[in-house]
């Protein structure tokens, strides 16, 4: 995470270990989330990958919003009724993690 002489953020190093962009994951061409930032909904866009599941996340980890079943792509993510803020977005196929990113929730107005 973030450390400089004035701020240090080590105390909460391990929410920050796990890969946060859909290009370090394996087949980054296996799907994307857009738009982002947004202020209503994202689209999850799969390419070969078949998509079985979603979940949405704070960032202190907080399960939101999940959905377990086939999904045909693409799909939108119905974000409306958060608040503003930053979000984790995980799409799943039957056997691993195919997309996770960071969406930024803007006011809806």
């Amino acid at each position: 995470c973030y450390s400089d002489s004035l701020i240090s953020y080590k105390a909460i190093a391990e929410a920050c270990d796990f890969v946060m962009g859909q290009e370090e994951l394996a087949g980054n061409d296996a799907a994307k989330v857009y738009p982002n930032p947004t202020r209503n909904a994202v689209r999850v866009q799969s390419g070969a990958e078949r998509i079985t599941a979603y979940r949405v996340t704070a960032m202190s980890g907080q399960l939101l919003l999940h959905q377990s079943c086939a999904l045909s792509s693409p799909f939108d993510i119905d974000l409306s009724h958060l608040p503003p803020g930053i979000y984790v977005v995980e799409a799943f196929n039957s056997y691993d993690l195919v997309v996770r990113e960071k969406v930024v929730k803007m006011d809806g107005r």
